[in-house]
């Protein structure tokens, strides 16, 4: 039987939502060559997938950490990636990533993975066995943003599931950290937890991306550019009809997809001119309450206090009503699939 590489230290980059993991990603990918070449770390970026690889290893992560007794669910909508989508066993997952191990002379291994920050117990001590087996020294390596600078992009991306602004706005999404990070101390005890503030990152002059690579030892001018945010953002109107539509298909007006895929007619939404969206008050006030003490926790646990910048908030009334907005919405969408049938028979 074959030895495992074994690797002098592992970096697990935890991609939490709304910190720039795809920009990140993309670029950690795009450069995975010259990394392994100049700076000793191995990045997997090659597999023998149907979609091309973008720098995000949830996909596969999933795989390997899900318990043999609980079957593999076919999406998951917290991070917006198919669980699995190739149909790859968790033997053949694992022979994806140790073709690359073996192949490397790198003695450092960095995984990135968005997924991981929603693993359960369960799953992340399963991930933690894995990477073991590759090296006894695991770095994890986390960007944290404050839950309000992250409140608009996350019902954006809910949206975009599926979700109703009035119900983001009565329970406002966010991540726990009370919740995440003794689950990543547990799977990985002894281990050095690195957190680092998203605002402050976004601020420096090395921006997002040269920050994260200065929390790996890496110290670079980024070269060739930066890929263009994965998620752009919504104008108010945008959001707002989308945010129509999904209720109409809630209620029964339209089909609706199935749980946890992106609806296909989403992408003119996202094209819709305007004010760029941004959550009513209310919504950040109910907020601000829930998460005090996370944040309170956060700083006594871990010495960071995240900043954010200040909200300036607008009236954000539509020009017609209800009704019209769900007629304008439910047209825009049929409009949308019939484009797209036409262009799918114009290439046949």
């Amino acid at each position: 039987m074959r030895e495992n590489k074994r690797f002098r230290r592992v970096y697990l980059h935890v991609g939490l939502g709304k910190t720039g993991t795809s920009t990140i990603q993309n670029y950690l990918a795009l450069h995975a060559a010259r990394f392994e070449s100049e700076h000793d770390l191995h990045f997997p970026h090659v597999f023998d997938l149907a979609a091309p690889f973008a720098g995000n290893h949830s996909e596969l992560l999933q795989t390997i950490a899900t318990p043999e007794v609980e079957p593999l669910n076919t999406h998951t909508l917290s991070t917006s990636v198919a669980v699995n989508r190739e149909g790859l066993s968790v033997e053949q997952v694992r022979v994806q990533f140790e073709r690359g191990f073996s192949d490397s002379q790198a003695s450092q291994l960095l995984i990135s993975a968005e997924a991981v920050g929603h693993f359960d117990s369960t799953k992340m001590m399963l991930l933690a066995s894995w990477l073991g087996k590759y090296s006894d020294r695991v770095e994890v390596i986390a960007c944290i943003r404050h839950p309000a600078a992250a409140l608009s992009s996350e019902i954006q991306q809910r949206l975009r599931f599926g979700a109703v602004l009035k119900d983001l706005y009565e329970n406002p999404p966010y991540y726990s950290f009370r919740g995440l990070l003794p689950r990543l101390e547990a799977a990985f005890p002894g281990s050095h937890v690195v957190l680092y503030d998203f605002d402050t990152a976004s601020r420096c002059s090395s921006g997002i991306v040269g920050t994260f690579l200065q929390k790996i030892g890496i110290e670079e001018s980024l070269r060739g550019g930066l890929p263009r945010p994965m998620n752009p953002s919504m104008s108010q109107y945008g959001a707002m009809l989308l945010s129509a539509l999904n209720d109409a298909r809630s209620c029964g007006d339209t089909a609706f997809t199935s749980k946890g895929s992106i609806p296909k007619d989403v992408a003119p939404f996202l094209r819709i001119p305007g004010r760029k969206f941004q959550a009513v008050p209310r919504a950040y006030e109910r907020l601000e309450q829930v998460v005090e003490r996370d944040l309170l926790w956060l700083e006594r646990e871990y010495g960071l206090s995240l900043t954010r910048r200040e909200i300036n908030f607008y009236s954000q009334k539509f020009f017609l009503g209800e009704p019209w907005m769900t007629k304008i919405a439910l047209a825009i969408s049929a409009c949308y699939s019939a484009f797209c049938w036409c262009r799918a028979l114009g290439k046949k």
